[in-house]
């Protein structure tokens, strides 16, 4: 390409630029400090607050969970939101069942004396009896299978 072609091309552009501040002013100033000190885009904010809203609230869902679920007397492989209720129990159910532990070996469905309850059993009833260390009160919750 010719010299004066060059040239041609880079006053060009010069002008161009002349133009172009006069009407927008300075180039901006690439910095480290300005990088630095640039407020967060909008849409980053929000999807950020967005963000950490969603996790308080699992959070708190968890955490609500763990306060109202019973988890002291519950049987392996039972949990207290599937057991069914002592109500829900008919003759040849299988499963889990939760209630309320009532004096005398019954499990009823609330701690009231009103409330329908259900004999329960910790061994098979064919062997022999032994003294059993019961851990549950009365007004207990219970889950057993």
């Amino acid at each position: 390409m010719p010299v004066w072609r060059r040239q041609r091309q880079s006053s060009a552009v010069d002008e161009r630029e002349k133009r172009l501040r006069a009407v927008y002013g300075p180039p901006p100033v690439a910095t480290l400090e300005a990088c630095l000190t640039r407020r967060p885009r909008r849409r980053l904010l929000v999807l950020t607050s967005a963000l950490v809203a969603l996790v308080v609230l699992v959070d708190s869902v968890t955490a609500l969970y763990l306060v109202l679920t019973p988890a002291r007397y519950t049987a392996a492989g039972c949990w207290w939101w599937t057991a069914r209720s002592v109500t829900d129990i008919t003759a040849g159910s299988r499963g889990c069942i939760r209630g309320y532990v009532a004096a005398g070996g019954l499990l009823g469905n609330g701690t009231d004396p009103s409330d329908y309850r259900l004999s329960y059993v910790y061994e098979d009833p064919d062997t022999p009896i032994r003294k059993i260390d019961c851990p549950v009160v009365p007004g207990d919750w219970l889950v057993a299978r």
